[in-house]
């Protein structure tokens, strides 16, 4: 298991920007950055849970297969434009569709969830998702009969990905190949590729009792998996003629919904920037007390805005005792996580993390920069 990659990058998911004020001792600029900008979208061990499996596989296997120059070349053109989502429920498939990051995907796979973070395509093959490659993305316009979801890309700095450019009515014939990038069972930027079977107006279909659809579709032979939902359905020419959303009975029988919907989607989804840094929750303090064993200062927050406390902050009355952040991702008012400053100098020197919530520490987390992310972690016992 490629513990030490997973963690790493579920840390890097735990970076996304807010506002708090604090003051405290010679670390506390450093210390009220790394408070702001804790995500509350999706914690760490979601994240983590998520991708464990998938790092163990990416290591063992090529990330995709290509069938031809042509396929070649298109994956080439078209994957860095096709992003990974991660929720609280599971992963998906998106597509940039815009300049100023819009997303395209389905419902289904942000559902109720608010805010997400997405994974842009690490350049090189084989190569490591960074921090620069991870953002945070809100949900600004969703109908779920259709099962399509439009997401805002929210505070990154970076130049994006060319969008992908909508097909029309002009750009679909029956037999003609189709070309599909997503996340099947976990396998980051698969590429697969088949053929339009068939173009089915106010196609119905569920995924459950309670959830109904209803929509144009375009039927597919192009295989799609768990994690493909919200990924485009591409043409010969590179252009987005539906987002790939569920499988029928038997083989080759898949669907995507139709351009026919987007545009009508789109069209009635509201404006919105790329610039945009507002958020619907800002980290607060709780409460702040003295230790017990009135040593020092405890700081409770709350990231989430649901009057729960999920970290804590201690500040020694000594000037050589030790600073120490405690996390309780899960809320569940044990500590799962925390970080050591020794002596308060400013250089962060370990942590431990319950990465699974058992109450057992299985990981530790390595400061050899001083920097109070760990640059790396080793398993424990």
């Amino acid at each position: 298991m490629h513990v030490g990659k997973v963690m790493r990058l579920f840390r890097i998911l735990a970076l996304v920007g807010s506002a708090v004020a604090l003051a405290t001792n010679a670390a506390s600029a450093e210390i009220e950055s790394y408070v702001n900008n804790l995500t509350t979208s999706v914690s760490n061990q979601r994240v983590a849970s998520v991708l464990n499996e998938v790092f163990d596989r990416a290591e063992a296997k090529p990330k995709l297969k290509l069938r031809g120059v042509a396929g070649a070349n298109l994956y080439t053109k078209i994957a860095p434009s096709v992003v990974l989502i991660v929720s609280e429920d599971g992963i998906g498939t998106g597509s940039i569709i815009s300049d100023d990051g819009l997303i395209l995907t389905n419902w289904h796979v942000v559902e109720d969830n608010t805010h997400v973070r997405i994974a842009f395509m690490p350049k090189g093959l084989g190569a490591d998702v960074k921090e620069s490659d991870i953002a945070d993305a809100r949900v600004i316009h969703v109908q779920k009969d259709k099962d399509l979801a439009l997401l805002q890309i929210l505070n990154y700095n970076s130049k994006l990905p060319d969008p992908l450019q909508l097909g029309s009515e002009q750009d679909i014939r029956i037999g003609l190949d189709t070309h599909a990038i997503g996340h099947p069972n976990g396998e980051f930027w698969t590429y697969t590729r088949g053929y339009i079977s068939q173009y089915r107006p106010r196609y119905e279909w569920a995924y459950s009792e309670n959830e109904q659809f209803k929509a144009d579709v375009i039927q597919t032979q192009t295989p799609i998996n768990p994690g493909n939902s919200g990924g485009p359905l591409i043409n010969q020419d590179g252009k987005l003629i539906g987002v790939n959303s569920f499988k029928g009975e038997g083989d080759g029988i898949n669907f995507a919904v139709a351009f026919t919907e987007i545009e009508r989607f789109l069209a009635s989804a509201p404006e919105a920037k790329a610039s945009q840094t507002e958020s619907d929750c800002e980290p607060e303090i709780l409460r702040e007390a003295r230790s017990s064993k009135n040593d020092g200062e405890i700081i409770l927050y709350d990231r989430d805005c649901n009057g729960i406390a999920d970290l804590s902050l201690y500040v020694p009355d000594a000037v050589n005792g030790d600073t120490i952040i405690d996390h309780d991702d899960n809320e569940d008012g044990r500590i799962d996580g925390y970080i050591v400053d020794e002596d308060s100098d400013g250089s962060w020197d370990y942590s431990f993390w319950d990465s699974d919530f058992d109450g057992v520490w299985d990981l530790r987390g390595m400061h050899p920069d001083g920097e109070i992310n760990p640059s790396s972690f080793r398993e424990t016992g």
